[in-house]
């Protein structure tokens, strides 16, 4: 199922769905800021990762954020967080589930946010999160935005960069983390992720409450969707948190 769900009046954002007969729960999954970097031949994006939850008995939806891809609007972190909670509330509606929200980079700190304000979600995984965003500043951000923007892959109002940086600022997930308790939490972390230092990953524990596991994939990177470690940690904790039907 795909569709463009309306958020605001001029920004909709692109949905995936996969629906499973006698899935007892559905697994939203939250991207992070794309990089720009063209794909490998054999990477099929969160449509394989969807998939591969689907085989396992969950219900699945993927989010297209605002400004990437085919979605309307411009990035922005408040956008993003107003695009997962649309998302959860038709998905609440049209799966009839409790939901599981699973984040990636951006998307695991926006899922750190939106996971405690919404009461269907039961649990959050949150792979590769920072724990603040202290480091950026408009022009590190104009830098880590202008390849993904130049190739069409993300939209950015640079006129308001000041802006969504002080966004980013005022909302760093150390901030929500303890607010997730009492849902379930995994925070996933690559030992050798080049970008948010696996000292975030501990801050994160720390602050959070229980029930919370932490797990640090040795030699993983920072795209943790393609450690095959990380995946296979993230679906173990499922399996034991929020087990399918097939599983009982």
């Amino acid at each position: 199922m795909q569709l463009m769900l309306s958020v605001e009046p001029e920004v909709a954002v692109r949905v995936r769905a996969w629906r499973v007969e006698d899935a007892r729960w559905c697994i939203i999954l939250c991207h992070g800021l794309p990089s720009g970097e063209e794909r490998g031949e054999r990477d099929r994006g969160y449509a394989e990762l969807a998939e591969l939850l689907a085989d396992r008995g969950y219900s699945a939806v993927a989010i297209t954020f605002r400004g990437v891809g085919e979605s309307s609007g411009f990035f922005s972190f408040e956008g993003w967080c107003r695009d997962l909670q649309a998302v959860a509330e038709w998905a609440s509606l049209e799966f009839q589930l409790p939901l599981v929200v699973w984040g990636f980079s951006m998307g695991a700190a926006v899922a750190a946010k939106v996971s405690p304000e919404l009461s269907n979600v039961k649990g959050a995984i949150l792979a590769a999160c920072p724990a603040h965003f202290n480091w950026i500043d408009v022009e590190t951000f104009k830098a880590a935005t202008s390849r993904a923007a130049s190739s069409q892959v993300l939209k950015v109002d640079y006129s308001r960069a000041r802006e969504v940086v002080e966004e980013l600022h005022s909302s760093p997930p150390l901030k929500y983390v303890s607010r997730i308790s009492p849902r379930s939490l995994l925070i996933l972390h690559g030992q050798c992720d080049q970008l948010i230092p696996v000292s975030h990953a501990h801050a994160l524990y720390r602050s959070a409450k229980p029930p919370k596991e932490l797990k640090i994939i040795p030699c993983a990177p920072h795209k943790l969707r393609l450690s095959h470690q990380a995946v296979h940690e993230a679906l173990k904790w499922l399996d034991k948190r929020f087990p399918t039907a097939s599983s009982l």
